[in-house]
Parts: structure tokens; sequence; C-alpha cells
């Protein structure tokens, strides 16, 4: 019986270490696969050890007289695993924000949406579209019958006339929609001919402002992590390269901002997150498919088990007033509004 309970507490204190060095991942200079792909899950972790902790210290303080060593060290390594998850959410809690100096200056707005190329809904964009009325729509996903969906708004009274089309069939075509005319554009192809990232520039309120609409691939094996890593350096190549000004990078990024490779792209882009101070804002999976008898029906995801994947970033000269995620539109993923200040 002895050996059986030594097997389980072991069992449960290798776990509990496993648990520590996923929180411990975000702060590591290593980019491997494995580490990426469960550096994700911070605020899993931050719920986890919030419990294991809390039993801990439940059982420490009713074994005052006869401590278990097994328990000191479930009562130290969940702690540290809380302070480290912790940690790495805290920059993005949400935190009272300074007032913009030039309240009269123009408002950019901009929604960034990964569709889902098997998501038919197009009426459902169109209205959120119509409803909340950005300057500048980046469209991940983007199949012809969307394209086609969308093109009434380039025709639009006081709409979107000017589009970047790549849209392809499968997971890799991309859109952009704007009311600013495009002073230039270049699609980039970083790790491979089939995803890639559009630069383009608009100007507002006199200010060359040049922005990224992105998508790389998702790092669900070695090989396309690999090409994921490498399609953001080539991007970060391209923005250390261009003149100084207001830059924003948005896109399905396909990582947290808890991997390694997210943080190294933005030490070398010094590019910020708009979430930090606003929110986590979770945005994928909003739902998995699951195949029944008869149909596949989509299963829901409840928010606090989604992942923040859609980002948008910045420099510059330009001021950040809001970020939220917007309600479903029938994809896999949230839709993302971010509101600039152009001074």
């Amino acid at each position: 019986m002895r050996i059986i309970k030594n097997l389980c507490g072991s069992f449960m204190l290798g776990s509990l270490y496993f648990l520590l060095l996923a929180c411990l991942i975000p702060f590591l200079p290593l980019s491997l696969w494995f580490f990426d792909l469960i550096a994700h899950f911070q605020s899993y972790y931050f719920v986890l050890s919030l419990l294991l902790f809390s039993v801990a210290a439940l059982l420490w303080c009713k074994k005052t007289r006869r401590k278990n060593r097994i328990l000191q060290q479930f009562l130290g390594v969940s702690l540290l695993a809380l302070l480290l998850s912790g940690a790495s959410l805290a920059p993005y809690m949400p935190r009272p924000q300074k007032a913009v100096d030039n309240a009269d200056a123009p408002i950019l707005r901009l929604m960034q949406v990964n569709v889902f190329k098997f998501n038919r809904k197009h009426d459902v964009l169109l209205h959120f579209i119509h409803k909340y009325k950005p300057d500048l729509i980046t469209i991940a996903e983007a199949t012809p019958e969307w394209r086609d969906a969308l093109k009434e708004l380039t025709a639009a009274k006081d709409g979107w006339p000017y589009m970047i089309d790549q849209a392809k069939p499968g997971s890799n075509g991309m859109l952009v929609l704007s009311r600013y005319e495009f002073t230039q554009q270049e699609s980039l192809y970083p790790a491979t001919d089939t995803h890639p990232a559009i630069l383009f520039r608009i100007t507002v309120n006199d200010r060359d402002i040049l922005i990224a609409s992105l998508h790389p691939l998702s790092p669900v094996s070695k090989m396309r992590f690999k090409h994921r890593d490498s399609y953001m350096d080539g991007v970060a190549a391209s923005l250390q390269q261009a003149q100084d000004g207001p830059v924003i990078v948005a896109g399905d990024m396909n990582m947290t901002m808890y991997t390694p490779s997210y943080k190294s792209f933005l030490r070398k882009t010094e590019l910020r997150n708009a979430r930090n101070g606003r929110g986590l804002y979770p945005t994928w999976p909003v739902y998995v498919p699951l195949p029944t008898r008869f149909k596949t029906e989509n299963l829901m995801i409840p928010h606090l088990l989604r992942i923040p994947i859609d980002h948008v970033f910045y420099k510059g000269d330009i001021r950040l007033l809001e970020f939220t995620a917007l309600p479903a539109i029938g994809s896999d993923h949230l839709a993302t509004l971010t509101l600039f200040s152009v001074p």
C-alpha cells in the first residue's frame, strides 16, 4: 500500500514539475517546436497552479506537526508555477489608460479577421463591417467565394473602393479592403510560395503608415513550425529595412504572446501589442467540428478555454485608442477591432 502511495505521490510531483516547465518556457531563450506547443496555455496553467497551491496550502495548515516532504515540494513548486504563469499574463491584464493628447485627430479603424475557408456566413461579416465601419479590413483564409461576397463593399457609396486581392482556394488566401488609397503595395513570400505577407502603405492625416497583413502557417508539425518562424523572421527583416514612421502589423499569426518566437519578433521589430493593458481577448478556437452519425456539428468552446493568436502590433507616432474582439462570425476565429488616433 505504501509503495502505491509513493508511486502516486511521485507521479503527481512529476506532473507538477512538468507544469512548472510549461510555465517557465516564456522566459527561456529557446525556440523549440514542442516548447512552442505547450507554451500557448498560460491561462490554463495559471488556474491549475492556483488550484494546486490552494489545496497544498490547506493540507499544509492541517498538518502543522508532521510536515510531509512531498507536500513541501507541492507547495513550493505550485507557488513558483503560479508566479511564473501570472507574470506571463500580467502585461495584458486591463488597467487604466492615459487620455489621448489630441482628441480631434483622425481615427483609423482596423478590423482583422480570419474568416475560415469553410465558413459561408458572408452576411454576418458584412453586417459587422457596416456596423463598426472600419477603415481597413485585413482578411485571412480569403477564398474566391469570400472575395466575390465582399466585392459589393468596393462598389458601395462610402464603401471600401480599394482592394488587394490575394484570394485563393484553401487557407492561404488573403484580402485587404480600404477606404484609403494604397500608395504602395507588395506581396512577400518569406518562407514558402503558398503563404503571402501583404505590405502596403496608406496616407492618413498626411502621415505615411506602413501596414502588414500576415498569416503564417500553423505550427502543427516541426516543419510547419520552422516555416512559421522563417515567415515571421522574413517579415521582421522587411520591417527593419523600412523607413521610419508608423507601422501596424495585423493578422492570424498562429502564435500566442507566451512563445519565444513571438518575443523574438517583437524584439526585432520594436512593435507593441495592442492587447497590452487591455485584456487577453482570446480569439481561437471559437468552436471545433464534432462529427456525428449524420453530420458534423460545431462544439462551441468556452471563452476561458480559447487562446490569443490573432494580433495587432504597432509602433511610431500613432496612439492606440481601443482594442477588442468582436462577436462570432461563423469562423473558428474571432475578429478584432483596433482604433488608432493619427495626430
